[in-house]
């Protein structure tokens, strides 16, 4: 998930100052779209704009409709629909529909920025809920809010909680699944039902290189593009030159490498090429949650890393296999730095997104796992859950 504050910030734009300017969230995709529903993007008054919500072909419109929105303070929803004919759609090639949430820009749009922006240091996961259609007369309105840190206990209001309890089973698949998912809700005493986008956010990757060779620079620059979070460790430290990478990329002198902390979300990658460092850093990843370790170099080499942990009674169990890939990076042909700083990338990629690498036009079904429609009915006889 991009973070705009983050991207706000680079160019020194304060997003808390602003009082003309709003917020543009797919909430809605029905057929094949660019994005998926949680694709943002804030729109100022001059027509500036942060972050992408299509391929190119519906920013421009929507940030024309926005001038309407930031004049009225009213959110409202846009919809797209390529079936009807409607050219920006149609432009953009996909056989779909798409709905955009348009905000004024507000303290709980702010908010919802500043929750996401908070898993850059703060790791973890959670999700966001926004109403973004009510039926006339409903208890909320277009816009209201849930934010939550998976970690956390929740402490919401009587209605949140009530929204909660019946979004119990969509709650579970975007925190199991990863994936975004639209409920319409209906609870006891309301005068109306509301459209709910339920959307994942959890922080970054965060890729940790061991090594700071000429190879580690390509790598730390197509992480940084991607808005990985970058650490890199050497015991060289005349290699920690903040020179040759990123201005954001961190680099950690070998003796400070206790200070470095391993999540589900983090991939490590071994290239120091040296044997014996290279084996004792597998030896200690293989203790710690890492999500993903990479060692650079032939299979073999790594085999026979394995045998000498076997030597000193560390065996690797199933878990460890799972997470081990040597060589690491896909099967690219890939021959100079630049390129297999690619194919490493996009295995991680990969890997984190739950697909296999391979070809696109390979796939049987949609390349976006398509956001699942969910109708609930609460407090009544003939509740109801529909999957479509």
């Amino acid at each position: 998930m991009i973070n705009l504050l983050a991207m706000a910030a680079e160019r020194r734009i304060d997003i808390s100052t602003l009082t003309t300017a709003a917020l543009a969230t797919v909430v809605k995709v029905e057929g094949s779209a660019y994005r998926r529903p949680g694709a943002r993007m804030l729109i100022f008054s001059d027509g500036f704009r942060l972050g992408t919500i299509s391929g190119g072909c519906l920013e421009a419109d929507v940030a024309a409709r926005a001038v309407k929105i930031m004049t009225t303070n009213t959110p409202g929803v846009i919809r797209y629909d390529s079936r009807s004919g409607f050219d920006p759609v149609t432009e953009m090639g996909c056989s779909g529909a798409i709905e955009i949430l348009v905000e004024p820009i507000n303290s709980s749009v702010i908010h919802s920025l500043e929750f996401i922006a908070s898993f850059e240091q703060e790791r973890g996961s959670g999700f966001i809920a926004t109403v973004f259609r009510t039926e006339s007369g409903c208890t909320v309105s277009d816009g209201y809010r849930l934010m939550h840190r998976w970690q956390n206990n929740f402490a919401g209001d009587v209605l949140d909680d009530l929204i909660l309890s019946d979004m119990q089973s969509s709650l579970e698949k975007v925190r199991t699944e990863n994936i975004p998912v639209v409920q319409t809700v209906s609870l006891p005493g309301w005068k109306g039902q509301a459209e709910i986008l339920i959307e994942p956010v959890q922080s970054p990757i965060s890729l940790i290189l061991c090594g700071a060779g000429y190879d580690a620079v390509p790598l730390s620059q197509i992480a940084a593009i991607l808005g990985w979070n970058v650490t890199i460790i050497d015991h060289r430290d005349f290699l920690l030159d903040a020179h040759k990478f990123p201005e954001s990329i961190r680099l950690v002198p070998d003796r400070l490498k206790e200070e470095i902390r391993f999540d589900d979300r983090t991939a490590v990658i071994t290239m120091t090429h040296s044997y014996e460092r290279d084996r004792e850093w597998l030896k200690n990843l293989l203790t710690t949650d890492v999500g993903y370790i990479g060692v650079l170099g032939p299979k073999k080499r790594t085999e026979q890393m394995q045998g000498d942990l076997l030597e000193e009674g560390f065996a690797l169990n199933d878990l460890d296999r799972m997470k081990l890939h040597t060589p690491t990076g896909l099967d690219l042909g890939a021959e100079t730095a630049e390129e297999v700083a690619l194919s490493i990338v996009s295995e991680i990629q990969a890997v984190f997104n739950r697909r296999n690498g391979g070809f696109l036009r390979d796939r049987k079904v949609s390349i976006h796992t398509h956001s699942p429609i969910v109708k609930v009915s609460i407090g009544q006889e003939d509740s109801c859950l529909v999957l479509v």
